[in-house]
């Protein structure tokens, strides 16, 4: 049996030297088309609803051609260039993919760094820092609404992990690192305070918070 391997489509030659006819050669490459789950039966079966323009409708006949001329192995012949071109095409598509747009890190960069500048200028925006709201003192007929402004912190925390994201993709954020000396942390011991410095701290954060809202001061 002698058939091109590299197309197998092509007309076969038999073991007895007998070409493949036109109308064989037809049949089988219906029969190559009809994929991994391909039979003989199934390719009559649709010969018949089509008779007139069938290679054969014979099963005898489509049998006598499949054993003649090799089609089971020349059907794995045509499976296998099939699926390497098929290989070829997902591959070229994945390197299309992977080798541009945002699977580069300097093109991600520049995307982390537009949406930085956009939030970075709302935080120059005291209208965007501390935002109005308003809050219920009281309960039942006695409570009373009051206006107040809330610190926006959500958006110091994106603009935070943008920086973060940023100094993440260019390799300067390392993560897990245990630097020690002699087996002990560099890290300094927390300092500790007593609780009139802690209560001073705290009246100076909440008089910084109240001034920035136009309320009194604590004493």
């Amino acid at each position: 049996m002698s058939f091109d391997k590299d197309h197998p489509l092509e007309t076969a030659i038999s073991d007895d030297g007998q070409r493949e006819s036109r109308r064989a050669n037809a049949a089988f490459c219906d029969y190559a088309r009809m994929g991994t789950h391909r039979s003989l039966r199934d390719l009559v079966a649709h010969y018949k609803t089509i008779p007139e323009g069938a290679p054969s409708t014979k099963w005898t006949t489509v049998s006598t051609w499949s054993a003649k001329f090799q089609w089971v192995e020349r059907s794995k012949a045509f499976d296998a260039i099939q699926q390497a071109a098929d290989q070829a095409v997902y591959e070229n598509r994945r390197r299309e993919i992977m080798e541009s747009g945002l699977a580069l890190t300097h093109e991600r960069v520049v995307k982390l760094k537009e949406l930085f500048g956009r939030l970075d200028g709302y935080s120059k925006q005291e209208d965007m820092i501390w935002l109005p709201d308003v809050k219920s003192v009281g309960q039942g007929e006695n409570a009373e609404r009051v206006d107040i402004v809330r610190f926006n912190s959500a958006l110091i925390e994106q603009i935070r992990g943008t920086l973060d994201d940023i100094a993440k993709e260019v390799g300067q954020r390392v993560k897990n690192v245990d630097v020690k000396s002699d087996g002990k942390p560099l890290t300094p011991p927390p300092v500790e305070k007593t609780d009139d410095e802690l209560r001073s701290s705290l009246a100076k954060f909440a008089n910084i918070l109240l001034a920035n809202a136009g309320g009194d001061s604590l004493p």
